[in-house]
């Protein structure tokens, strides 16, 4: 349906169809092309099932001349400039559908790099004299001697903890919109 979309002539057509039912030279007239043109956009718009042949007319000469006319449901179709388009959002498709888990898990570049941030702060917080974070205590052991638990610094741990948070939301989202 972008597909067929993505021509301004397209848009122009479905436009006065949704005005009045016409026929491709009638369209041809209104939209300011050629008859040919007219019957182009008409055959991708009607492979979209945006526009349906609503009768058959009769020209002066006798020939018969399909009568178009947009389709009985309600469609919805929003038109930006691009990327620049201060209405567009970033829940918008690409033409294909889809959207690649990357380009999901890049929209978190910025959450990553405050998560880093933050991530610094409670490290720097654990082992600043004045910050007690409550962490393990370590008191030599006198006897057997044998291996401790091994701790990860809290910072690194908030942050993997955050990494795994972002992962899964993105992992969500991606199958959210994929699942249509």
């Amino acid at each position: 349906m972008i597909a067929s979309l993505s021509s301004e002539t397209a848009r122009s057509i479905l436009v006065a169809l949704h005005d009045r039912p016409a026929t491709a030279s009638e369209l041809a007239e209104s939209v300011g092309t050629t008859v040919q043109n007219v019957r182009h956009h008409l055959d991708s718009l009607r492979e979209a099932d945006l526009v349906r042949t609503a009768e058959t007319r009769y020209s002066s000469k006798g020939r018969e001349m399909d009568v178009y006319a947009p389709v009985d449901r309600p469609l919805v179709v929003v038109v930006g400039k691009g990327e620049d388009d201060p209405l567009a959002d970033d829940e918008t498709e690409t033409e294909t559908g889809t959207e690649g888990f990357v380009d999901a898990l890049s929209r978190f570049v910025g959450a990553i790099v405050g998560l880093a941030a933050v991530s610094l702060a409670v490290q720097w917080l654990a082992v600043s004299p004045g910050g007690d974070l409550g962490g393990v205590v370590r008191s030599p052991d006198a006897v057997g001697g044998g291996l401790g638990p091994t701790v990860a610094p809290p910072g690194l741990l908030f942050f993997a903890g955050g990494a795994l948070i972002l992962a899964v939301v993105s992992g969500w989202r991606y199958w959210r919109r994929n699942e249509a």
